[in-house]
């Protein structure tokens, strides 16, 4: 295995590092994805956050979300600090709901979807990379045979293994990359449409007590 890898050049350097940062995010994801509340959960915490915004306006309800983790604080936080920019332009309260949707939206998506467009990019570029050190070892191959001709094909070997090598690296770096962002970006398609209602429960609580 190490021969493989000494054997791609310098291009393996930069796919390994790939490899490593889409594993990273990919385990990074799924555990954010784990720890999404059931509905139950989900319907318990915004019963207490809508209790504190009763009982200690939207400064205590602000702390809670503030010292809680996860998406649905996160989603809340957002909506109370839009709706105090929303309150100092006077808007009207049809359009504070309408703008705070977005809010929640918007917010719910990029929690649920920090890190997939590296995952993409990574899933683009590997096969690129795998293809630059391909050309890479081709160039080495060929100078090889301008240098001493076509007959000892050890010299030459070792360009024709960088050019195999690092295209297969790249594109198994690249296949696994692409399906596991597809799964999670369907699921954190499927979680936010799961938890927008919650979000638009806040949202309307945080209007009727304003």
């Amino acid at each position: 295995m190490l021969e493989f890898y000494l054997a791609g050049g310098p291009v393996m350097h930069v796919l390994a590092l790939c490899s490593v940062l889409a594993l990273a995010f990919i385990i990074e994801r799924l555990i954010v994805l784990h720890r999404i509340p059931s509905p139950a959960a989900a319907e318990a915490h915004l019963e207490k956050l809508e209790e504190a915004l009763k009982n200690g306006g939207k400064k205590e309800a602000a702390g809670l979300c503030k010292n809680g983790k996860g998406v649905l604080n996160y989603i809340f936080a957002a909506i109370l600090k839009r709706h105090d920019v929303l309150e100092m332009e006077e808007r009207e309260v049809a359009d504070m709901r309408d703008e705070l949707a977005v809010t929640a939206f918007e917010a719910g998506r990029s929690f649920l979807g920090r890190h997939l467009q590296v995952l993409a990019t990574i899933g683009t570029i590997a096969p690129l990379l795998g293809l630059l050190g391909t050309i890479a070892g081709m160039i080495n191959a060929f100078s090889a045979i301008a240098r001493a001709g076509t007959g000892d094909p050890q010299l030459v070997a070792g360009g024709i293994s960088q050019a195999l090598n690092t295209t297969a690296f790249g594109l198994s770096i690249a296949i696994p990359t692409i399906v596991c962002y597809r799964y999670l970006a369907t699921r954190a398609e499927n979680v936010l449409a799961r938890l927008e209602i919650y979000g638009y429960a806040f949202i309307n609580t945080l209007l009727r007590s304003s």
